[in-house]
């Protein structure tokens, strides 16, 4: 059988979610799929959860790993094995529409897109937010994309990749949290087209014990750390391309975010307070060094750019007010 989608699912710890999760993959309209499950030795009763499944569905590939290697490694390990021409990257505690397959990948063959964005739910105490993207009329380089575009949410799920995309420009995750913000700044780099659909086909769920709303640790902060340079690199190798100030943007977010890492970082070891002096050393080098280019970034407003200017544990105190 042709596999049209491979849709990729690490697992770990995420009883409570993932039958919901699995039923709505197993149910999608689009029947030529794959669903590729890498338990990440979950600790909890996941594994027997995912065997009920199998025996329903001959198209689960089920991988367990050896030993807890984090969802980056777990998604690497998707694509590497991955049959289908195209790839969605599923969380095991989310779930998406049941015709979320067919309608992506139908845009995506007949525009032979890299990438195909779409919008999404986040999903907090049973109550849904959508969140819409900036929608274009025709598919965009990676560089004129970041040119056009206000904003681009830092996730990978609400997005369908080119599995030859992806293999040919040797793209994967790093082993480390924070690893969807540098997967895709990497792939706009090299991506030829790009499109944008005015459709909503993605449950994300925010849980209290989630990667995105976990207590700083030092490996959040070494992965932040590892982050901003990256991103940095990014940037320089940019400044003087269309999407150039996109990526600023996305720097200065970053920027942002280590302000707050550092802020929430409790140190216990010796070890622990040298890289929190590290890490403020380095933020504001950074700071210095860039200020003044985002006083002129024009994806970034009035008030982000004041506040940025002042300090990034200002920016980050306004962000933080603003969700609340």
């Amino acid at each position: 059988m042709e596999i049209k989608v491979s849709i990729i699912v690490p697992v770990y710890n995420v009883e409570k979610y993932l039958r919901k999760c699995l039923d709505s993959l197993v149910n999608q309209t689009l029947e030529k799929i794959e669903i590729i499950i890498i338990n990440d030795c979950s600790p909890d009763n996941s594994e027997s959860i995912i065997k009920e499944y199998i025996k329903k569905d001959s198209r689960i590939v089920y991988i367990k790993q050896d030993f807890n290697q984090g969802q980056g490694m777990a998604r690497n390990k998707g694509i590497s094995i991955a049959k289908g021409s195209y790839v969605l990257f599923v969380d095991s505690d989310d779930y998406i529409a049941i015709d979320t397959c067919k309608t992506l990948y139908n845009v995506a063959n007949k525009l032979d897109l890299d990438i195909l964005e779409g919008d999404f739910y986040k999903v907090e105490k049973e109550k849904e937010k959508l969140h819409k993207n900036h929608i274009f009329e025709n598919p965009l380089n990676g560089g004129d994309f970041f040119e056009y575009i206000d904003f681009t949410v830092g996730v990978i799920w609400n997005k369908l990749w080119k599995t030859s995309f992806l293999r040919n420009n040797k793209l994967t995750f790093v082993n480390g949290y924070y690893e969807d913000v540098l997967f895709i700044s990497q792939s706009i780099l090299y991506t030829n087209r790009i499109y944008r659909l005015d459709y909503a086909f993605y449950y994300y769920i925010v849980r209290d014990n989630s990667t995105m709303t976990i207590k700083i640790s030092k490996k959040h902060m070494i992965s932040q750390l590892f982050l901003v340079d990256k991103l940095e690199n990014i940037y320089i190798t940019t400044q003087s391309k269309k999407g150039s100030d996109q990526h600023l943007k996305i720097l200065t977010y970053a920027l942002s975010n280590l302000a707050n890492h550092i802020t929430n970082f409790e140190t216990i070891t010796e070890a622990e307070k040298q890289l929190k002096d590290k890490a403020k050393n380095k933020l504001k080098k950074l700071h210095s060094k860039y200020k003044y280019k985002i006083i002129k970034c024009n994806k970034l407003g009035v008030i982000q750019k004041t506040a940025m200017y002042i300090s990034p544990f200002f920016m980050r105190f306004l962000i933080n007010k603003f969700k609340k």
